[in-house]
């Protein structure tokens, strides 16, 4: 007669514990899939680390408005002499108070590309989102097209 193990008997899983079902392969995939859905839903709830796409978090959001003044003086100036200007600066004071710091330190970089009449800035998206994140629009059409950058 075979002897039992009872240590190993008593911590070895059932095939009908529930908890080893999903192992076995008893629960229906569909009920595996909303089973996971709903995990995920409530930690994105209860973590509070729902990403957002680059451009859409609040920081991208932020700078596009802090940013679509310049374009609109970009192409006010455009408007007046016809042409893009060569400097920024050249927006100071007829179409803007003053320009946004232009300072790699303050993680906000920040170009006009006269050949292609594109202005681009790029920033540190809002957290948890790694990297850096780049926006451009066209001076004749505002609409910020955002894009990550690992």
């Amino acid at each position: 007669m075979r002897r039992r193990n009872s240590l190993i008997d008593n911590h070895a899983p059932r095939r009908d514990d529930p908890a080893t079902a999903l192992i076995w392969g008893r629960i229906s995939v569909s009920r595996q899939m909303l089973r996971l859905g709903v995990f995920v839903a409530i930690c994105s709830l209860l973590c509070g680390c729902y990403a957002r796409a680059v451009g859409n978090d609040s920081a991208g959001q932020n700078l596009q408005a802090k940013f679509t003044p310049v374009v609109v003086a970009i192409r006010a100036y455009q408007q007046k002499h016809g042409a893009l200007p060569d400097n920024l600066a050249l927006l100071v004071p007829e179409f803007l108070a003053q320009l946004p710091a232009n300072n790699p330190s303050s993680g906000v970089v920040y170009h006009l590309n006269s050949a292609q009449g594109t202005f681009t800035f790029l920033y540190t998206p809002s957290w948890p989102r790694p990297g850096r994140g780049s926006c451009s629009t066209s001076i004749k059409r505002i609409n910020w097209q955002c894009a990550g950058l690992m």
